[in-house]
């Protein structure tokens, strides 16, 4: 199901991904996706804050949230790796934690994609 969200408010959807409830987690999720598809990178005051959320979501309990972070995760690496080098290290601990863990091969797969891409 594709889910189109037309808000350009990078700051609302950044405290969306932060909420306490899981769906608004993955509508922010889905938020930040579309928005990185119409405009091709977040703004610059974003980068330090989406920094320490993407840690915290990271470590989310919920698959679907935590493919869909992935993949969002995989499209702010490839437009703001360079960025984004003190977060990559926290992500690499991150990255190692959770391959140690019982996990979809799907969301395996996806951090497997994740380590190529920040090594």
């Amino acid at each position: 199901m594709q889910h189109i969200i037309q808000q350009d408010n990078v700051e609302e959807l950044l405290t969306k991904c932060g909420s306490a409830k899981w769906s608004e987690r993955k509508e922010g999720l889905y938020g930040l996706q579309s928005y990185l598809e119409r405009h091709g990178a977040l703004p610059a005051q974003c980068l330090n804050r989406i920094g320490q959320l993407f840690c915290r979501i990271f470590m989310d309990a919920h698959t679907k949230v935590l493919s869909l972070f992935l993949d969002v995760l995989h499209a702010v690496l490839y437009r703001h790796a360079k960025d984004l080098v003190d977060f990559t290290t926290i992500l690499l601990n991150r990255i190692l934690t959770k391959l140690g863990s019982d996990l979809l091969t799907s969301v395996q797969t996806k951090l497997l994609k994740t380590l190529e891409i920040i090594t």
